[in-house]
């Protein structure tokens, strides 16, 4: 077969239909080498990005495989990319929803790639009983062994990964999470904290109250850090800071935390009120808003709140709230880059935290 570059179409399409052809005729044989991409590109007339794009898209539909410093081959079993989605938290918590958010759009986009997938949640050994991880653990293990995975992601891992010791060193992997000491690429939520700062401060809060969450066995302080800063940047006092943890989830959680804001607003009718309320999780806001307007705050009149929020998700609150919102769009995408990346053996670029994130005003 010879392949003459058309302008009717992209060089890159031509190219990857030039090889997907010759494997389907067996032209190219099963475990054949291609030359390296600098002779393919000097073959065809293009350039080496053109031979990368195609060949990527060839690798990524299941019919070349990129071995690192290796080269690429032609797959002896040619079958579609088979990805295990790894979660810490648990998908069926009724409060996951940024979670499930998360889920829908790797499975748009594993669909888009023409990938199979799996999920599992609930693997984070200091959230869940070590009996019931080890079980999820040992049947992603069977399903590994049943119908091999060509990648795996995991998110929100603990103090260890969460992807199984049987598949850690043979199946490349993506960890994505909150704590830059545990994982490759960290969700830091430092630029939440400076935005919280900085917008407040446009208009024209002084007094900032910090209403933190946190996993009773995480403790992650960027977004404290990112506010204090913020704060400092923008020439205002140091915000109090009121860490709150939990060790429940669900609706139990929403409780404890409204009771939680009940006490707090009592404790402000004699410290004095704050003009500016910070609170970094929207399920958390939830609980809290009923709070506030039970107190009979006049909000935004004396008080405006931002939280940190989920682009695919929208809840009531019952007044103006500034959410600076995670976009699982973005985070999908950029994961899904980067393990397509690995898979094929290139450098991965990690994303800036803050470019996977918006700011949304909720008008009422």
């Amino acid at each position: 077969m010879k392949l003459v570059i058309q302008t009717s179409d992209s060089a890159s399409n031509q190219v990857e239909a030039y090889f997907r052809k010759a494997i389907e005729k067996k032209e190219l044989r099963p475990g054949e080498r291609l030359p390296s991409n600098q002779a393919l590109a000097e073959r065809f007339k293009v350039s080496t990005t053109v031979i990368q794009n195609a060949l990527s898209r060839l690798s990524r539909d299941g019919l070349l495989e990129r071995k690192r410093k290796a080269g690429t081959f032609v797959r002896k079993f040619q079958e579609r990319a088979n990805i295990a989605l790894l979660f810490g938290d648990s998908l069926a918590d009724e409060t996951a929803h940024y979670y499930r958010a998360l889920l829908r759009r790797l499975n748009e986009g594993c669909g888009s790639r023409k990938w199979a997938c799996r999920h599992w949640g609930g693997l984070n050994a200091e959230m869940f009983p070590a009996e019931e991880v080890g079980r999820r653990s040992e049947q992603i293990l069977r399903d590994h062994q049943g119908h091999p995975f060509s990648g795996v992601l995991e998110y929100s891992p603990g103090s260890r990964s969460v992807i199984p010791a049987g598949m850690r060193k043979e199946v490349p992997g993506v960890s994505y999470g909150h704590n830059p000491a545990e994982v490759e690429f960290n969700a830091s939520s430092y630029s939440f904290g400076q935005e919280a700062a900085r917008h407040l401060a446009s208009l024209g809060c002084r007094k900032l109250f910090y209403f933190c969450t946190h996993w009773h066995s995480r403790l992650f302080t960027e977004s404290i850090d990112g506010l204090l800063d913020g704060a400092q940047q923008h020439g205002l006092p140091a915000p109090t800071i009121h860490m709150e943890p939990y060790a429940v989830q669900g609706y139990e959680m929403e409780a404890a935390m409204h009771q939680r804001m009940q006490a707090l607003i009592a404790g402000w009718k004699k410290t004095g009120m704050p003009d500016g309320l910070v609170v970094n999780d929207d399920v958390a806001m939830r609980a809290v808003a009923p709070a506030l307007l039970a107190a009979g705050l006049r909000i935004p009149a004396k008080m405006k709140v931002f939280c940190e929020g989920n682009e695919d998700v929208r809840f009531h609150y019952g007044f103006p709230v500034t959410r600076y919102e995670i976009s699982p769009k973005a985070v999908a995408a950029f994961l899904l880059d980067a393990l397509e990346r690995k898979m094929n053996g290139e450098p991965v670029v990690p994303a800036a935290p803050c470019a996977l994130r918006n700011t949304f005003y909720e008008n009422m």
